[in-house]
């Protein structure tokens, strides 16, 4: 029971999150949307401003209680702008429930007095049940005009179910960004749940506002964001396989490129089924491999946020495993120089093995997240950037203004999902 509670729970607040995206696509071009402000989403566009109370109640039935719930900040809301003089907001009801098709739905008076009984029971002492009657007309103080006023400004408007409100967000992004259909799903929309979730849990209702213009280059902008709720909805695997083939269709990826894997420590935890230290070899020895790796090719940086014990235990152990690597003499503050500086290397002279490296002073680079910390707009060599299980900011990291893609893993199958991407580069 806990559990079904807590999907109703998160997919109220995905579905909330899909409502917002839907309103900044289909706005007017100098639209501004703001998250969790006078109500759940406020679009203001052409001078007015709409505020939006969005409930999604998959499993129940409809009933005059869960929409009063919708509907009556929103009217306490409208008196209290009356009553002090303030310019009048549109409202919409925007709720779904399992048993009403969806449309529009304008009540009467009467009906909408009848949302505003609203009948308690109260458990006392004893065990024995008082019921309580409230009649929010009358606890509010508000006037038969002020319901029919009211009413006339709202739009109650049950809506689609999970799946269908997916569909309708998938298609405008594909109208919106004139991409096809996995792209929509996958890259698109992964880059504005990001963007909205980011805006939502901002502190200030500035910081929680957009300009859709803004959105849009945000969401165009953006190569890459894996957000994990994104990925357990479509599941592992297929997210795993799309991920693959469109960072090699977008060139989103490249061993020509200088990339940085910036990796949370896991104190003796396997990590996709593998030690940590057995981890980083994989890692480093699956992005550069001797006699397949092009002359071209420029092996990885793994940056680990941890401990100085914990990354000094690893270097011994990749050394022990007969791993060469450099660390940059980060110990000797030369990173600037060993950083950037390419293995030394040489090539296959069979024609199979030509342009193909099959000796390498080293395989790539290991270093402690706070050294590229502290080399941050000095060095910043790295024009990919992956994250797996970081805790933190990037950007604490890595000046991203030269950064041409990012893609984030998160969760319990972060690197193995980081090391699936890089055995498929």
């Amino acid at each position: 029971m806990a559990d079904r509670a807590a999907n109703a729970t998160i997919k109220g607040y995905w579905y909330q999150f899909d409502k917002a995206i839907l309103e900044l696509l289909g706005a007017a071009a100098t639209a501004t949307v703001t998250l969790e402000g006078i109500e759940d989403v406020d679009v203001l566009e052409n001078g007015e401003t709409r505020t939006i109370q969005c409930k999604f109640h998959e499993g129940t039935t409809y009933s005059k209680s869960p929409l009063r719930a919708a509907v009556l900040p929103m009217f306490e809301t409208y008196l209290d702008r009356s009553r002090a003089g303030l310019p009048s907001l549109r409202f919409q009801a925007y709720t779904h429930f399992k048993n009403r098709d969806p449309g529009e739905w304008k009540p009467t008076r009467d009906e909408f007095k009848d949302i505003l009984i609203e009948d308690k029971r109260h458990r006392e002492k004893d065990g024995t049940i008082r019921r309580e009657t409230i009649d929010h007309q009358t606890r509010l103080g508000a006037t038969d005009f002020d319901i029919d006023a009211f009413v006339a400004l709202c739009t109650f408007q049950f809506a689609l179910s999970f799946q269908d409100h997916r569909a309708k967000l998938i298609s405008s992004l594909r109208a919106v960004f004139n991409c096809n259909e996995d792209d929509a799903k996958f890259l698109y929309y992964n880059a504005a749940l990001g963007e909205v979730v980011r805006l939502s849990s901002a502190p200030s209702v500035g910081e929680r506002t957009v300009a859709r213009r803004d959105f849009l280059d945000t969401v165009n902008r953006k190569p890459l964001l894996q957000a994990s709720w994104h990925r357990e909805f479509v599941g592992r695997e297929a997210y795993l396989v799309w991920l693959k083939r469109h960072c090699k269709k977008l060139g989103l990826v490249s061993k020509q490129k200088r990339t940085v894997l910036l990796l949370g420590y896991r104190e003796g935890g396997a990590q996709a089924g593998l030690s940590f230290e057995a981890l980083v070899e994989e890692l480093l020895r699956s992005w550069y491999p001797l006699g397949s790796a092009h002359y071209q090719h420029i092996p990885l940086t793994v940056a680990i946020q941890g401990t100085a014990e914990q990354l000094m235990t690893t270097k011994r152990a990749l050394v022990e495993r007969r791993v060469r690597f450099e660390d940059a003499k980060e110990d000797l503050s030369l990173v600037s120089d060993w950083l950037v500086d390419l293995p030394v290397r040489e090539v296959g002279r069979a024609a199979a093995k030509r342009n193909k490296v099959v000796r390498a002073s080293h395989q790539g680079w290991v270093v402690s997240a706070n050294t590229l910390r502290a080399v941050r707009g000095i060095l910043d060599p790295f024009r990919v950037v992956l994250v797996a299980g970081l805790e933190g900011k990037v950007s604490e990291y890595i000046e991203l203004s030269g950064v041409h893609s990012i893609i984030e893993f998160s969760g319990a199958d972060a690197s193995a999902d980081a090391l699936a991407l890089i055995r498929g580069v």
